[in-house]
């Protein structure tokens, strides 16, 4: 099968903007099947743009997000999946960092921690990517919500 990519529309990283750019993208492109959105705001705003157009389970709406009550989006429909870095280790490796920057595990002469940092550039935490096919997994492994957060 053959897929044409829709040009990519400006939403503002809002939920009424992903609604607004997803209701252009389905005006224009009658036969779309799946929107993908960077950040989970304006994918919420396109699974509601969806939701009114009437194409609800015809186009599959996925977003940049990885926490629970966005989780919840996928299990009761609203959309198709998410996909993000595993927060966990940004944690982590960000408080390691920071530790090592502060107490370089070694020094070399004639340079200091802002010539040659003791830490590397770039870490990469992993990505996960979560749909109606691993939803029970994941949140069975995630804390359970507090009270206050929902």
């Amino acid at each position: 099968s053959k897929f044409t990519l829709a040009p990519v529309e400006e939403d503002k990283n809002t939920a009424e903007g992903g609604a607004a750019a997803e209701a252009a993208i389905i005006s224009a492109y009658p036969q779309l099947v799946a929107t993908v959105h960077l950040n989970s705001e304006s994918g919420i705003g396109a699974a509601t743009a969806v939701k009114e157009a009437g194409k609800q389970g015809k186009i599959f709406v996925y977003a940049g997000e990885n926490d629970y009550a966005f989780a919840l989006k996928v299990k009761s429909g609203d959309i198709a999946g998410f996909f993000g870095p595993r927060r966990e280790l940004h944690t982590y490796y960000g408080l390691q960092a920071l530790y090592d920057f502060n107490h370089p595990p070694f020094v070399v002469d004639g340079l200091d921690k802002w010539t040659a940092p003791p830490i590397p550039a770039f870490m990469d935490v992993g990505a996960i990517f979560v749909d109606e096919s691993n939803i029970d997994s994941w949140l069975s492994q995630q804390p359970a919500p507090s009270p206050s957060a929902s």
